[in-house]
């Protein structure tokens, strides 16, 4: 499996944080005759992402009335390389956002290194 550092990308525009109530930005993979529900994963590779893809899937499966979109920022090549571990549900929307486009639509900057390398965020895992 190629490396995956933890490289910082270039800085994207962000819209301000969506609260509830707040108009979603425009995108194509919205339905509007459903609920949505959508997961940025952060650190293709990491357990928290397989955890939060696995369970993102597990909900599609039981909830196949909700549209579920699951984006990733990393290099698709990688991305796609390390969701083909997975056993996903077949309706799961894949998004890969290499340029943080989306991210940065949806509101979701970067974390801080203090936060992967925080004590609390090490014993959790």
């Amino acid at each position: 499996m190629p490396f995956i550092g933890l490289s910082k990308p270039p800085e994207q525009t962000l819209s301000p944080t969506l609260h509830v109530g707040s108009r979603a930005p425009e995108t194509d993979f919205l339905k509007s005759d459903c609920k949505n529900l959508l997961v940025f994963l952060r650190h293709t590779g990491c357990p928290f992402a397989e955890a939060a893809l696995k369970s993102l899937s597990a909900y599609s499966n039981t909830y196949p009335e909700i549209n579920c979109c699951a984006f990733f920022h990393g290099e698709s090549s990688i991305s796609e390389q390390w969701i083909s571990n997975f056993d996903l549900a077949s309706d799961l929307t894949l998004i890969f956002d290499e340029q943080r486009e989306h991210y940065g639509k949806w509101g979701v900057g970067y974390c801080e290194v203090k936060h992967l390398l925080n004590p609390m965020t090490l014993v959790s895992l």
